[in-house]
């Protein structure tokens, strides 16, 4: 029985740990994109007036 128990303990605290990793993965990814989505923006509010004085 004891021997059981600490099985159960270790896989339950392993599959903690694992959905730990993937939560920060996860978040670490959304920063990524939200940068890569800023960067966007940016780069297309200076190509909309570069556009916009070559018109001129």
């Amino acid at each position: 029985m004891d021997k059981e128990s600490t099985d159960i303990e270790r896989d339950v605290n392993m599959a903690i740990a694992k959905e730990t990793k993937n939560g920060v993965q996860l978040n670490t990814s959304n920063d990524h994109n939200k940068k890569v989505s800023k960067a966007i923006k940016e780069v297309t509010s200076h190509h909309s007036k570069l556009l916009k004085k070559l018109a001129e």
